[in-house]
């Protein structure tokens, strides 16, 4: 089975609200999407960061 179905059963057997189990859930889906966001942010920012050395460096042999 899922990892997140025993994560639920085993809250669900400490007694936690189902409601306060899927909020649990869903923040956790949210974080790893924005950390999977992040991730392509900071692939995204340093390949732009590359060119643009790349591109200043053309630049300065340039003249």
């Amino acid at each position: 089975m899922r990892k997140s179905y025993w994560k639920t059963f085993e809250l669900a057997r400490l007694g936690v609200h189902p409601r306060t189990i899927r909020a649990i859930m869903r923040i956790q889906r949210r974080q790893q999407y924005s950390d999977q966001k992040y991730e392509q942010f900071k692939i995204q920012l340093s390949s732009i960061a590359a060119s643009s050395l790349h591109l200043f460096d053309k630049k300065l042999l340039s003249d």
